[in-house]
């Protein structure tokens, strides 16, 4: 592999995605983005692939419903990344995995594989499981088509959970109770359960160390501490009553000085 690549990057406006954008201009690939005919008058995103344009990025236009132009835009590339998220990690990527095998350039897929490696997680209940489900199977079709891959696998994301105190569906801390990490093997909620969390930038400093490496490994771990819904719970707790102490002082300074000037 040559220390510059040709950097094809999907999901490019996403959590990860737009890092990745960055570190890959930063680090002086060729750096293309697809730009979905689907995300129409989205103004956030399309300031955002103006953005990516204005600093050097290449703007390929493609769709998941147009399956010569993802053909199309994968040939100008040899690497491509993938960073889509939510319900079209397997539907979207399944046919993104279609025409890099048609293409046949592409000399790496990274798939949107960057939290936690589903190949561990077969004892995961719900709602974890479907996603880890979807995963591995885009992993079995990336592998039965012959395409050269690597995993990046860097488990739980702070700015996805650390916001909700670790509570699915939250991105605010709840009021009202707080449950653990579930796993099959326990019978009761146990917030001492640990779990990795990373840093979604610290991630891309990752990739981007790796895309200037001169050999592929299939699949690369990254392991930031391990925390549990107890620490975070208790972190919380403790900025919460400064806030709320400040808050107080700078009400009670407010009526003093208010008092002062009468």
């Amino acid at each position: 592999m040559s220390l510059k690549s040709k950097v094809l990057i999907v999901g490019g406006t996403g959590y990860i995605g737009k890092r990745l954008v960055k570190a890959s201009l930063e680090h002086g690939h060729a750096t293309y983005v697809l730009q979905r005919r689907e995300i129409g008058v989205d103004i956030e995103k399309v300031q955002m692939l103006l953005s990516f344009k204005k600093q050097g990025a290449r703007l390929v236009i493609g769709s998941f419903d147009d399956h010569r132009s993802l053909v199309e835009a994968v040939k100008q590339v040899d690497v491509v990344i993938c960073a889509i998220s939510g319900a079209h990690i397997h539907s979207h990527q399944i046919l993104l995995v279609d025409a890099i095998k048609e293409a046949g350039n592409v000399k790496r897929f990274i798939p949107s594989e960057f939290g936690t490696d589903p190949s561990r997680m077969a004892d995961a209940m719900e709602p974890g499981r479907v996603s880890f489900d979807e995963k591995m199977m885009v992993r079995k079709a990336i592998e039965d088509a012959g395409i050269p891959f690597t995993y990046i696998s860097a488990n739980c994301y702070a700015g996805y959970f650390v916001g909700g105190l670790c509570q699915f569906g939250h991105i605010l801390p709840p009021m009202d109770s707080v449950s653990g990490l579930f796993h099959r093997s326990l019978r009761y909620n146990d917030t001492s359960r640990m779990a990795r969390m990373m840093n979604g930038h610290r991630t891309v400093i990752c990739y981007a160390g790796y895309l200037r490496g001169r050999s592929y490994v299939n699949s690369a771990h990254i392991l930031p501490p391990m925390i549990s819904v107890v620490f975070v719970l208790g972190r919380w707790q403790i900025n919460y009553h400064r806030y709320k102490l400040a808050k107080s002082l700078r009400s009670l300074d407010a009526k003093n000085a208010s008092t002062a000037y009468r």
